[in-house]
């Protein structure tokens, strides 16, 4: 039952994070609309990369059990 609570938990949470904020920056992304902040001083496009990366694809491996 513990395994399975966790195993909800982490598809859950990480789903929401891959449709709420992956998704629309990954959109963004492909379609050249590069407007986003630059907190780390690195560029807007890096930064924005970095974000993608971190909200998209490290949600999929999430999802995957990748690590976990």
């Amino acid at each position: 039952m513990n395994d399975f609570a966790l195993l909800l938990l982490r598809t859950v949470s990480s789903a929401i994070m891959l449709f709420a904020h992956g998704l629309p920056k990954l959109n963004r992304l492909l379609a050249g609309e590069i407007t986003f902040a630059d907190p780390l001083g690195i560029g807007i496009t890096f930064s924005l990369v970095l974000a993608v990366f971190s909200e998209f694809f490290c949600s999929v491996l999430i999802i995957a059990g990748l690590f976990t």
